[in-house]
């Protein structure tokens, strides 16, 4: 048991932070749940409803360090993947249009790779006059 006022006040500060990122953390994870629930019943606007939701929380989570900031991106991304996927396959006909505009397009050029680079010299600078003689009066010592 602690003995310090402090240690007692730190105690009851962890408890309610830990009681409050149990709180996000339900939610978050609800909130996933009900965008994969839309994805499974291949609707893509009550999918992307959610979608709004739990990207929300899950951000809200990340900045209040119940998860990490990448993996939050990484759940919305691969959640928002889905969701196209269930689209785009209701909307074939437009993806192949699209896919045959892409492929008319030619592709960009990227820029040539440089050949000619600069040779790294070893060599050390020119000692300057004061730095010669030093030496030469340390040597004859």
């Amino acid at each position: 048991m602690a003995h310090h006022s402090a240690t007692k006040k730190s105690i009851r500060q962890i408890a309610k932070r830990t009681e409050d990122n149990i709180f996000r953390r339900t939610q978050m994870k609800n909130s996933v749940k009900k965008v994969i629930s839309a994805i499974e019943e291949n609707d893509a606007t009550a999918a992307n409803e959610a979608l709004e939701n739990a990207q929300s929380k899950l951000f809200r989570a990340a900045k209040a360090g119940v998860i990490k900031k990448e993996t939050a991106s990484r759940k919305v991304k691969r959640l928002n993947a889905a969701i196209k996927s269930i689209a785009g396959s209701a909307k074939k006909t437009v993806a192949k249009k699209d896919t045959a505009k892409a492929a008319a397009k030619p592709a960009a050029k990227k820029p040539a790779a440089k050949t000619a680079t600069k040779a790294k010299t070893s060599a050390k600078k020119p000692a300057t006059k004061a730095t010669t003689e030093k030496k030469a009066a340390a040597k004859k010592k």
